[in-house]
């Protein structure tokens, strides 16, 4: 091969999770992997930089990593052994209400539920009667069936309608969140918690059609939320160092530039410096769906319809303002007069006390204006892990949910 050319069977676009997971599995199936990568740095969202004092950890992106202890990848790629450590912060989420005892969800289902019954044991019950009756089916039914590929519809119906769990499962299927919370729970604060769960990092809104099944995975606690020592990077650090060991290839600072369709297959990419990389078997894009479609495919090689459905498609409604911090002490919260935990709980709703405070928020949100009420994800990392701040200092942030484009411009 000249300098100008090179051949591998896989070319992936992008050094985010995805696409160096999916590297990574490939390379060891015993196909020969290249991943293309614009940045300096893999790892896409799991980036962590010095952005307001040196010593200052702040991961930008990616900062609650969960279903790390039931993820197939991290036993499969051994990415412990290449660098990725977890805790897994025992108080979950904390909500700092404005009136009255905070709402506190734990790392198991007997401290949550001791938790909520400080609050009502009425309350406590009905967070009890979900967890016996979803943990267990989630953890042998519904996870494994993530991993494995997926049923038909009828197959999928099917085999749901032949348990009472399944049967119910079902109905949320067809629910909104806030319609099972609302047949669920009788405790706003209780309902607000989990409709502020799916917010981040799911991206599941309240009204969601269809996705009133997710309001058992957040109440069972099968995904826990991890935080990876060091900075969300070391996860990226861990992923290319597998690749690497199992003899794959990582190239950065190199921009692909379009995708070569040969015969209405993608059959490899050029690259910005005029390199043509050929893929024998596929190409792999880890970038979003209007760069793969709309930019770097030509137009002639994609029907009209599809690239119109492509150019509608609408991602999330909603963004995320951060503000990330350097702290001398860390947060301390009014709430934790009545319940201490609150001041070390890994996840903080602030503003969340109410349904009526996601619908509010959301109605702003999609009107395109700045919310007036502060509500917010607050988060102390270093709590959890001290290397992510000086010693005795602390590194925090606040995300706020914001529509990404303003009413009045912008």
């Amino acid at each position: 091969m000249s300098a100008r050319q090179s051949a591998y069977d896989v070319v992936v676009i992008g050094a985010g999770h995805n696409g160096l997971i999916c590297a990574n599995y490939l390379q060891r199936a015993g196909l020969s992997v290249c991943v293309f990568e614009s940045r300096l740095e893999a790892g896409g969202g799991l980036c962590t930089e010095e952005s307001t004092i040196p010593g200052f950890l702040h991961n930008f992106a990616s900062v609650f990593h969960d279903a790390v202890e039931i993820m197939p990848a991290m036993q499969d790629l051994e990415l412990a052994r290449f660098g990725a450590e977890y805790v897994r912060p025992e108080v979950q989420l904390g909500l700092a209400l404005r009136e009255g005892r905070p709402f506190l969800q734990y790392d198991t289902d007997a401290k949550t539920c001791r938790a909520i019954a400080r609050r009502s044991s009425v309350y406590a019950a009905a967070w009890n009667q979900m967890c016996e009756g979803y943990s267990e089916y989630f953890r042998t039914l519904v996870i494994p069936a993530l991993y494995t590929p997926p049923p038909s519809a009828s197959e999928q119906a099917m085999a749901l309608e032949g348990t009472p769990e399944g049967r119910a499962f079902l109905r949320m299927m067809r629910a909104s969140p806030v319609d099972v919370v609302k047949d669920t729970f009788v405790d706003e604060a209780t309902r607000a918690a989990v409709l502020f769960q799916l917010l981040v990092p799911r991206g599941v809104v309240f009204d969601s059609a269809g996705l009133g099944m997710m309001v058992p995975l957040v109440v069972s606690g099968i995904e826990l939320s991890h935080l990876c020592k060091g900075g969300s990077h070391n996860l990226a650090h861990a992923l290319w160092r597998a690749l690497l060991s199992a003899k794959g290839k990582l190239r950065g600072t190199l921009r692909v530039s379009e995708i070569l369709v040969e015969g209405g297959r993608a059959a490899g990419v050029l690259l910005e410096t005029g390199e043509r990389v050929r893929a024998n078997k596929a190409v792999i894009s880890a970038v979003d769906i209007e760069q793969t479609f709309l930019e770097l495919i030509a137009e002639r090689s994609l029907p009209a319809t599809f690239r119109k459905t492509v150019a509608t498609h609408k991602p999330d409604e909603f963004s995320l303002f951060g503000v990330h911090l350097a702290l001398k002490e860390p947060p301390r919260y009014r709430g934790a007069a009545l319940e201490p935990d609150l001041d070390r709980a890994f996840k903080v709703g602030i503003g969340f006390d109410s349904v009526r405070d996601v619908q509010e928020l959301f109605s702003e949100i999609r009107a395109g204006v700045l919310t007036e009420k502060p509500r917010l994800f607050a988060s102390c990392q270093s709590l959890f892990d001290a290397s992510q701040a000086p010693a005795g200092q602390h590194s925090a942030f606040c995300w706020a949910p914001a529509p990404y484009n303003l009413r009045d411009g912008g």
